[in-house]
């Protein structure tokens, strides 16, 4: 009797396991650019996440005061060096190194890099440029909706890669007026 039910109670544990739900990873899309993965030296780029966001969770607001960090879809690596990656490529895209190209360092501190229940993603924060000396030359807060092309993950993740691609094109024409 002890026997069967302890292999019932296997079997249970065990059929437990194989329902379980399969997590999903995502990365964001990168736009067709110049085949490059880093910024033109000597510009360098920070990029800073508030802890919620700093997680393996996909972040997906619920209300104005409730997000919630999916269990089952998240992030392939770190939030911020996946930002990092793709912000740099496409700066450097953007910025080709030339005579007079800007030196110094980009900064981009999000409040905000998530999906949003009215249907877009979010990406808030500011962005500051420091010049080789250490100076800020440029900072100015950045809040960008990206409509989302359908419903899930997958799509939020695009929404939000469209969205990085429209914050290094501000951030590259913002830095190309000081020169």
């Amino acid at each position: 009797m002890k026997q069967r039910a302890l292999l019932l109670s296997l079997l249970l544990m065990l059929g437990a396991c194989a329902s379980a739900p399969k997590v999903s990873y995502y990365l964001l899309q990168n736009p067709a650019t110049e085949a490059t993965t880093a910024l033109h030296a000597p510009l360098a780029l920070e990029v800073k996440l508030p802890d919620y966001l700093s997680g393996p969770s996909i972040v997906y607001r619920e209300s104005p005061v409730q997000v919630n960090l999916a269990q089952y879809h998240q992030w392939a690596e770190a939030p911020d060096k996946i930002l990092a990656r793709q912000l740099g490529s496409q700066l450097a895209a953007l910025l080709p190194p030339a005579a007079g190209s800007p030196a110094g360092k980009v900064e981009i501190v999000f409040d905000q890099f998530n999906g949003s229940y009215q249907g877009y993603a979010q990406l808030a924060g500011r962005y500051s440029y420091l010049d080789e000396k250490g100076k800020v030359r440029l900072s100015r807060p950045f809040d960008i909706q990206s409509p989302q092309r359908g419903d899930g993950y997958p799509a939020l993740v695009e929404a939000l890669s469209r969205g990085t691609t429209q914050l290094a094109s501000e951030i590259a024409q913002q830095i190309r007026l000081l020169s």
